[in-house]
């Protein structure tokens, strides 16, 4: 409520609990007794969209790390790593 239409609100956890939201998302109150189709790695980032007009959510993606592989190359770089 504190942020406008047009802001993001960016939230930080651990993976088990993300995957617990993202199944509330989808299941609703019966989360606890479904099997949770997400595994979500460390440091992963997922993205859920909220449309205000159609009061829904869209899962754009989940457990992205690809931003990892520039901060290896970057470590590897300062090493002499190729």
């Amino acid at each position: 409520e504190k942020h406008k239409n047009d802001e993001s609100v960016v939230l930080v956890s651990h993976g088990g609990f993300i995957s617990m939201v993202l199944t509330y998302l989808i299941v609703g109150k019966q989360w606890g007794g479904a099997n949770r189709p997400f595994v979500i790695g460390n440091t992963s980032v997922s993205l859920v969209e909220w449309d205000l007009e159609s009061n829904r959510f869209y899962i754009d993606y989940t457990n992205r790390t690809a931003h990892l592989e520039a901060v290896k190359a970057d470590h590897q770089a300062r090493k002499g790593i190729l």
